[in-house]
Order: C-alpha cells, then sequence, then structure tokens
C-alpha cells in the first residue's frame, strides 16, 4: 500500500509541475476540458468549445495536444528524477 501511495504522489507531483509549464490558455483548457463531474462533461465541454469559438472537434484536438504535451513532459522528468519502485 505504501509503494502505491508513493507512485501516486510521484505521478501527481510531476503533473502539477507540468501543468505549471504549459500556458495559461491551455492550463486552462485542459483543466476545464478534464474537470467536473463525468456526467457533466459532455455539456461543459459544449460550453467550452462555444466559450473558444470553435468546433467541438477543434477542441479535441487541441485538448489531445496538450494532453500529449504534457505527457511528454511528465515522462522526460520523471525518467530524469527517477520513478519511485
Amino acid at each position: 500500500v505504501a509503494r502505491g501511495r508513493e507512485t501516486t504522489d510521484f505521478r501527481l507531483h510531476h503533473l502539477e509541475r507540468g501543468l505549471e509549464e504549459l500556458s495559461a490558455e491551455e492550463r486552462s483548457l485542459i483543466l476545464r476540458y478534464y474537470g467536473g463531474e463525468p456526467r457533466e462533461r459532455i455539456s461543459e465541454r459544449r460550453r467550452l468549445a462555444e466559450d473558444l469559438g470553435i468546433r467541438a472537434n477543434h477542441l479535441r484536438i487541441r485538448a489531445f495536444r496538450i494532453r500529449a504535451k504534457l505527457e511528454g513532459w511528465i515522462r522526460r522528468h520523471a525518467d530524469v528524477e527517477g520513478a519511485p519502485a
């Protein structure tokens, strides 16, 4: 159990640091895109697309690219710092 908690803390730390590396616009978009209750995500994503003046498909593409950028940053830095065993 302790090892699982350590791994979770490590991942959360790197996620938070990675989010700080995003631009304010990217961070806001990704947090709104993935945030909230699962049953409310569809309507929230629709509102987000409307707020940005883009189609839902373009929003999905943007979110995918930001997530890929974030995952890459996390992978690079986690490898350097060494993930817990």
